[in-house]
């Protein structure tokens, strides 16, 4: 009950607030900004493979097909491309 009584406790707790909730941003900011501005020199290479794709037909039908019904249809894919392919 003593602070809600006394005006000078309340606002020197409110204060108090106000500065560790600032000391909490300036240290997760000044903590993180090494991190945003360290830079480091390097190469970075890369290729493009060739994965595609061929079924045995060119349509997939679904019969009798109503919302929230699990329906499957038998196709087989054929990779022709230049890489493997993991499906």
């Amino acid at each position: 009950m003593l602070l809600k009584n006394n005006r000078r406790a309340r606002v020197a707790v409110g204060a108090g607030s106000l500065v560790l909730v600032a000391a909490g941003l300036v240290g997760s900011v000044g903590g993180s900004l090494a991190y945003f501005t360290d830079s480091q020199a390097g190469s970075l290479s890369g290729s493009v493979g060739s994965i595609k794709g061929q079924t045995n037909t060119n349509t997939l039908a679904f019969t009798n097909l109503l919302p929230g019904e699990v329906l499957t249809v038998d196709a087989t894919v054929t990779n022709t491309g230049l890489n493997n392919q993991d499906v």
